[in-house]
């Protein structure tokens, strides 16, 4: 009986040992879950605040492209309205040549058809000469057999 008894004094012991140990494990995962909401909210809110300053990021980076978009479209446009003038100057220039060289054609032209006319002038001129020096050749021949 005495053992009976020690071994049950020993039991309620181990039995109350084993309610506080128990109870320590329950307050422990109320504590650990307590902890575990606590981090997940602030985590939730660190999450919210980085989402809130990547996304003033991305506006300002979407108002910088639009702002290099707008130069780029400036840059092009004056671009393609210096091209368009000098487009036009060079095709002005182009049919100045064009006048200039066909008058300069015009011109070599009659310089040339003056060249031809001078040449058969001159044919002419030689085909004279070499008659009046046969004539006169024969005329000193006739001259000089009389």
């Amino acid at each position: 009986m005495v053992i009976d008894n020690i071994e049950q004094e020993r039991l309620s012991r181990l039995e109350g040992a084993y309610e506080q140990v128990s109870r320590r494990l329950d307050d422990l995962y109320l504590t650990v879950n307590t902890l575990r909401t606590e981090m997940n909210s602030r985590f939730a809110e660190v999450n919210s605040r980085f989402d809130e300053v990547y996304s003033r990021m991305d506006s300002r980076f979407a108002e910088v492209n639009g702002r290099f978009d707008e130069v780029y479209s400036r840059i092009d446009s004056r671009f393609d309205e210096v091209y368009s003038r000098m487009d036009s100057r060079f095709d002005e220039v182009y049919s100045r040549m064009d006048s200039r060289f066909a008058e300069v054609d015009s011109r070599f032209a009659e310089v040339n058809s003056r060249f031809d006319e001078l040449n058969s002038r001159i044919n002419v001129l030689i085909v004279v000469m070499v008659g009046a020096w046969m004539t006169i050749i024969a005329a000193l021949i006739a001259l000089y057999l009389k």
